[in-house]
């Protein structure tokens, strides 16, 4: 009887380990960490509360705010990417009240940890047949821009300039610089061209790009406009 309990004993000794086993915690899955700076160059200083977001699709976005220097630490997953992937890139954007939204295109080299430090950009908007001075820095970028697919709507090293219309005419805008590198550009959606007027009609915005600056550039982007009737 006793050989027999002994082994009853044993037999419940194992089931238990095995369920204790069974539920034990399994160890964390690996993540992956976006970190860097946001700042505004414009005013040489760093962006507190701004929103820095990525998650690998399907996932649930994941964010983190920035502190008072501008630095943030954002927690994700690892990217899903198929066998033999070749030049992957992640695409974190940042936003906050007052900036333009800025998104990247950022290279992935499959590792733990990514680094991504942009600068913001001040939301800038004239009314068409006024004029507007200011400086392009090359940390300076709006929208989504460097994707691999041309899907763009943004620029990076570019100041981005809203230009609203109250009446149907011509829009013309002309760019002045200290460096003859810059330039306009109108967004990729945007077919028209800058080297003629541009045909506008009530409430449109007009969105144009000063881009090409590889120092702080000075500029002046002046526009005129014509009623049309």
């Amino acid at each position: 009887m006793r050989a027999v309990k002994t082994v009853k004993r044993l037999a419940l000794a194992i089931v238990a380990g095995v369920l204790m086993a069974c539920e034990s915690p399994t160890e964390p899955s690996p993540m992956l960490t976006i970190a860097g700076q946001v700042t505004e160059p414009a005013a040489d200083r760093p962006v507190e509360g701004a929103s820095v977001c990525w998650s690998p699709p399907p996932d649930p976005e994941r964010c983190a705010s920035t502190r008072a220097d501008g630095t943030y630490v954002l927690v994700t997953g690892f990217p899903r990417l198929p066998p033999g992937a070749t030049n992957v890139r992640l695409a974190p954007y940042v936003s906050r009240e007052g900036f333009e939204y800025r998104k990247s295109f950022v290279p992935y080299d499959r590792g733990d940890r990514v680094s991504w430090s942009p600068g913001l950009q001040r939301k800038l908007q004239i009314e068409a047949g006024s004029s507007i001075s200011g400086t392009v820095y090359p940390q300076e970028g709006s929208g989504a821009a460097g994707s691999l697919t041309g899907d763009d709507d943004g620029c990076e090293a570019c100041k981005r300039i809203s230009i609203a219309v109250r009446g149907a005419g011509e829009l013309t805008i002309r760019l002045t610089a200290e460096r003859e590198e810059l330039r306009l550009a109108l967004p990729p959606f945007d077919k028209r061209s800058l080297d003629a007027p541009i045909s506008v009609q009530p409430g449109d915005v007009v969105i144009v790009f000063v881009i090409g600056s590889v120092v702080p550039t000075k500029f002046e982007l002046a526009t005129t406009f014509a009623l049309k009737g």
